[in-house]
C-alpha cells in the first residue's frame, strides 16, 4: 500500500539517492536544490518544511506541503506538492498539484495512487477545486489526471516553452 509521508526534517531511508535521480526534473516537474548540488540535505528539507508552514519562502511561491511516496517496501518511489492555493501564474501553470515518479517505478500505478490520496489531503486543507496541469504530450500524466476526476478545462501554450498545456479540474465538494 502507498503512503504520502510529509517531508520532515528527518528523511526516509533512500531520500538522498531518489533526489539526486530527480535531477533537474521532466515533464514539467521542476527539480530539487539538492539534486544541483546547491543546498545540502538537510538545508533542502528546511526549505520543505517552512513552505509547508508558509514561512521563509520565494517571493512569488505560495505555501506547499511536500510528500514522498512510500511503496511497502520503504523506498521511496515519488514525491508530490501540493500548492495550498493557487496565484496568477499557479493558475496558469502548475495548478495545485505536481508530482514525480522515479523512472524504474512507472507504470505500477504509482501516479495514479498518488494523485488519489493527494486529493484526499487537498479537501482536507479546506480545498473545493484542485486544478492540474499537464503537457498534451505527456499522456501518462494526462491519464493520471482523468482516472482521478479531471476534467479538461483548456489547452493553452506553456508560459515558457509554448507547448501546448492543457488544465484539468477537479471538483472535490
Amino acid at each position: 500500500m502507498l503512503q504520502l509521508v510529509p517531508a520532515s526534517l528527518d528523511p526516509p531511508p533512500g531520500l538522498e539517492a531518489f533526489l539526486r535521480e530527480v535531477g533537474h526534473g521532466e515533464s514539467g516537474f521542476g527539480g530539487t536544490e539538492y539534486a544541483s548540488g546547491k543546498l545540502s540535505l538537510h538545508d533542502y528539507l528546511t526549505i520543505q518544511v517552512n513552505y509547508s508552514a508558509g514561512r521563509n519562502m520565494a517571493a512569488g511561491h505560495v505555501p506547499a506541503t511536500t510528500f514522498w511516496a512510500i511503496d511497502d517496501g520503504g523506498e521511496v518511489v515519488g514525491m508530490l506538492r501540493l500548492r495550498h492555493h493557487l496565484n496568477d501564474a499557479l493558475l496558469r501553470s502548475g495548478g495545485h498539484i505536481g508530482y514525480y515518479v522515479r523512472p524504474a517505478a512507472r507504470g505500477n500505478g504509482f501516479a495514479t495512487e498518488m494523485l488519489r490520496l493527494a486529493l484526499g489531503e487537498a479537501r482536507a486543507t479546506g480545498i473545493k477545486r484542485v486544478l492540474l496541469t499537464a503537457y498534451t504530450s505527456n499522456d501518462a500524466s494526462v491519464r493520471v489526471i482523468v482516472k482521478n476526476g479531471g476534467v479538461l478545462e483548456d489547452v493553452v501554450p506553456h508560459p515558457e516553452t509554448g507547448e501546448p498545456h492543457a488544465r484539468y479540474w477537479i471538483d472535490l465538494s
